[in-house]
C-alpha cells in the first residue's frame, strides 16, 4: 500500500510544480515548448510504475546488458 501511495505523491507534486510553472511563464513560443517537457515528464512518470509492475525495465537491462554485447 505504501508503493502506491509513494506514487501517488510523485505524481500529485509534479503536477503542482507543472501548475506552478505554467502560471509563472510568460507567454510565448517557448511556453509551449516547456508545457511539452514537463508533459512528457507527468507521462514518463505515469508510466514508471506500469514499467516496475511488468518487470520492463529488468527485462530490458537483460536484453541490452553491455556485458552480452563485449561477449
Amino acid at each position: 500500500m505504501e508503493w502506491i501511495r509513494t506514487i501517488m505523491l510523485n505524481i500529485v507534486i509534479l503536477v503542482f510544480f507543472s501548475v506552478v510553472l505554467d502560471f509563472l511563464l510568460p507567454e510565448g513560443s517557448f511556453r509551449s515548448y516547456i508545457k511539452m517537457a514537463i508533459g512528457v515528464f507527468l507521462v514518463l512518470t505515469i508510466l514508471q510504475p506500469v514499467m516496475q509492475l511488468l518487470h520492463i525495465n529488468d527485462t530490458y537491462k537483460e536484453a541490452y546488458s553491455y556485458d552480452k554485447i563485449l561477449e
